[in-house]
């Protein structure tokens, strides 16, 4: 069978099973695989497509999101909320041949570690939020991977080979020297390759070591995300403090128009017009010294928000950098587990042929020993008539029992070492099965990182357009005010034209 190979994946939300969401159509799911981002206006959609060229090879995994719409109340807006997320490997479909996949997979909370587990036969329960994901793949003909098990093949044990149960219970071997011999030598060649594992052990435990200093990284940038999140409320707070300002002048502005107006409306006579003039212009006068002081008030706010404006793009800024120098450890921890995993097959494959080896050795010994049993056999025919040999043949028997009694303790040593050696080679599959599953972990935390960095995007260009529209709004108040006082002026000019 040759590799699959497919250039197109089609992904569709059929239908959803949660409570204690909203209902009100503000919850929807978005798709991304690697830098491929699809948002849905609803949970369910059909028929997504993602490009192999587009979306790294599919070896990112596919991200299945459930979020609530950002509310809006007054001004401000509040961000997206996940509520529930799904990591599925996609080369556990693709390579593992599992496509099309149809089925129900469940989702958990942002941040639990068991989204970013999945087997393509996990069952949820019933009471687990769960999505229907239907994934089907494109392009040329899908044939399943020849690819299998990391675990390696099982050797044939040395109390199973062919032709050991007669060494063990047969008659007499001729010598027990070239046995001896051999045994020494895959003695010598089990410990070089134990030496090999434990080395293996060591570099897998370096990578443990990076593994875990890379989510120390992770720890601090999530600091660094609270920090950047502090001085954003803070922000807010004095965008809500400038609008309380704007609607205070507005009131005084109002209050003073309609005094004004009553001014006018209750003026019978000149002299009450001209006796309660210098009270109108005291309060004009009190009203420009407020409209100056909350000028000033207002750029100490325009400029406050720009610095934070300034210090937030810095933050921005050495937030991509760190993501960039995460991307790049992630890169190397890759090369990494390829290289361990290289290693690994180089191993199994000297294991392989060594157990070989033993088995060719054990068939000779069995045709070596199948001649001595001959010789034996004519040598008790020969008894026959021969008294005076029998005590010397006898003699010959015990000494070769004794030498047939220490192969076979040789043998069980040999078998006990061969399956110490089997353990060993299977724990050390399993721990590098575990780091492959950290890595993967590690790809979801940078996926989720980086959502939050487009999120804080868009809500600094939503401040910056806040506050040009506020600029706006302090500037047409200004002309507001410019033309009060022109009409104060016209006022004050008929009042000295009628004394």
């Amino acid at each position: 069978p040759g590799p699959i190979s497919v250039e197109e994946l089609v992904v569709s939300l059929l239908d959803h099973r949660f409570t204690g969401l909203p209902d009100d159509g503000t919850v929807f799911s978005t798709l991304q695989i690697g830098g491929t981002y699809h948002k849905n206006l609803g949970v369910m959609v059909k028929e997504v497509r993602f490009k192999r060229a587009s979306c790294a090879n599919f070896d990112m995994p596919l991200v299945v999101s459930l979020k609530i719409a950002p509310s809006k109340t007054g001004e401000a807006t509040s961000r997206e909320t996940i509520a529930f997320v799904r990591y599925i490997p996609l080369k556990a479909l693709v390579d593992g041949g599992n496509l099309p996949l149809d089925q129900w997979v469940a989702v958990y909370p942002a941040g639990d570690m068991r989204a970013a587990q999945f087997q393509p036969s996990d069952k949820p329960q019933e009471s687990c939020p769960q999505v229907r994901v239907v994934v089907a793949g494109y392009g040329a003909d899908i044939v399943p991977s020849a690819g299998g098990s990391l675990r390696p093949k099982t050797a044939p044990s040395l109390s199973n080979a062919n032709g050991f149960a007669d060494l063990v219970d047969g008659e007499l071997p001729h010598s027990s020297g070239d046995l001896a011999a051999l045994t020494a030598a895959q003695e010598q060649e089990l410990l070089d390759y134990a030496a090999k594992m434990d080395s293996m052990a060591e570099k897998m435990m370096k990578l443990e070591a990076d593994v875990e200093q890379q989510k120390t990284m992770l720890v601090k940038a999530d600091e660094k995300n609270s920090e950047m999140m502090t001085q954003l409320a803070q922000r807010d707070q004095a965008y809500v403090e400038l609008l309380d300002t704007r609607n205070e002048l507005d009131r005084q502005l109002a209050m003073t128009l309609g005094e004004r107006d009553q001014y006018m409306a209750t003026a019978g006579s000149l002299e009450e017009v001209v006796g309660e003039r210098d009270t109108w212009k005291s309060q004009v006068s009190d009203l420009n010294t407020t409209l100056q002081s909350k000028e000033v008030e207002l750029a100490s706010i325009r400029a406050k928000q720009q610095a934070e404006a300034q210090s937030l793009q810095t933050i921005l800024e050495e937030r991509e950098a760190e993501l960039d120098s995460l991307r790049e450890q992630q890169k190397d921890l890759g090369t990494s587990l390829e290289a361990r995993d290289r290693e690994l097959g180089s191993l199994r494959a000297r294991y392989e042929a060594d157990s070989t080896d033993l088995g060719q050795t054990l068939q000779a010994r069995e045709i070596e020993f199948a001649a001595l049993r001959a010789k034996h056999d004519q040598l008790a025919n020969m008894v026959t008539g021969k008294d005076t040999e029998v005590s010397t043949l006898q003699d010959e028997h015990s000494e070769m029992l004794r030498t047939l009694e220490q192969h076979r303790a040789e043998a069980r040593a040999w078998q006990n070492k061969h399956e110490d050696l089997s353990a060993s080679l299977e724990k050390r599959g399993a721990e590098v099965e575990e780091l492959r599953a950290q890595h993967d972990v590690l790809n979801v935390t940078l996926v989720a990182r980086e959502e939050e960095v487009t999120s804080l995007r868009g809500q600094h260009a939503d401040l910056q357009a806040g506050l040009r529209t506020k600029e706006s709004e302090a500037a047409e108040l200004k002309f507001k005010h410019d033309e009060l006082v022109a009409q104060h002026k016209r006022l004050a000019a008929e009042l000295k034209a009628k004394e």
